[in-house]
Parts: structure tokens; C-alpha cells; sequence
């Protein structure tokens, strides 16, 4: 809906009169921006690109997961089984298959798990900005994320406690 209004009004809206009987607009919402860019790519067809891209969402987030189990050194027959666990779960499921902006968060979420557990420093700075794209689909996704990342970090490894600190301090200074 609000991604036809994008399309539309060759803009963001700045009231939604459908939501509790209308209200100002005063959050960014990247998720129907989202859904308006592929929907202009598909000739205007939002309701197709709402359906496609928490898919491509899904996809993304299966791959890394994916990346971020070989990454910790699980035998390749525990990964399977956890990808088959996965992809059978009922959240995994509506993530991937409902227009919604968890499937980005969660996206998000994992590739910076992914960046954040490299070896290089350039890939701590990519990992602070994949969890500062959280903010724009789910701030509280992202503050319940967060406390869990400092307890693996503490607990896996004290040297990259400076690592999750400058992250933190990114993303509360943007």
C-alpha cells in the first residue's frame, strides 16, 4: 500500500490514511522504498515485488547462514542437518514467504554476524554498517540482537571486544 503511494505520488507520503484512522508519517520506511524500486522494475507490479523480495531475502539469509556455520568449523553433516532444520521452521518460512521487514533485519542481521567473526578490520567496518541497516527495518530487532552479540563476543573472544565496542559506539552515534 505504501509502496504504491511511493510510486504514485513520485515520493515518500507524508500521511497514511489507512493506518488507525490516519497518522503523519515520520519514520524512514525503507521497506516499501524497497518494494517500490522493484516494483518500478517490474513495470509497476508492487504486489510481485512484495512477494519476491523477502525470497530474495530468504535466500540471502540461507546462504549466510550457510557461510557462517562453516565459518565456525561444524562438520559438514551438522550443517546440513541445521540448513534442513532451517528451512523447515515455520519463522524461516513466513520470513521468506510474507511481505515484511523482519526478512531484511534478519538478512542483515546474520551477513553481519558473518562480517563481524572475519579476521580483517575492513570487515568489522561492514559489519558495523549491515547492523546499522538494521535500524531501518527493525530498531528492536536490533536492540535485542545486540546484547546477545556482546555475551559471544565476551565469551568467544576478548579480543574482539574492542571490535563490538567500536560497533556499538557507530551505531548509537548515527
Amino acid at each position: 500500500r505504501l509502496s504504491d503511494q511511493i510510486i504514485e505520488e513520485k515520493g515518500l507520503p507524508n500521511y497514511d490514511p489507512l493506518s488507525y484512522g490516519g497518522r503523519d508519517i515520520h519514520d524512514l520506511m525503507l521497506w516499501p522504498i524497497l518494494i517500490a524500486g522493484l516494483g518500478i522494475l517490474l513495470r509497476g507490479d508492487v504486489l510481485l515485488a512484495s512477494k519476491i523480495l523477502p525470497f530474495i531475502f530468504g535466500i540471502g539469509s540461507f546462504i549466510i547462514f550457510y557461510f557462517l556455520l562453516k565459518r565456525f568449523k561444524i562438520p559438514n553433516k551438522i550443517i546440513f542437518l541445521s540448513l534442513l532444520m532451517l528451512i523447515i521452521s515455520s519463522p524461516f518460512l513466513y520470513l521468506s514467504g510474507v511481505s515484511t521487514p523482519y526478512s531484511a533485519a534478519t538478512f542483515f542481521i546474520l551477513l553481519g554476524l558473518l562480517l563481524f567473526f572475519k579476521e580483517n578490520k575492513t570487515y568489522f567496518f561492514f559489519s558495523g554498517v549491515s547492523f546499522l541497516m538494521v535500524i531501518f527495518f527493525s530498531l528492536p530487532l536490533l536492540l535485542v540482537f545486540l546484547p546477545i552479540l556482546f555475551f559471544v563476543t565476551v565469551i568467544n573472544d576478548r579480543n574482539k571486544l574492542k571490535s563490538f565496542l567500536f560497533i556499538f559506539l557507530f551505531i548509537v552515534t548515527t
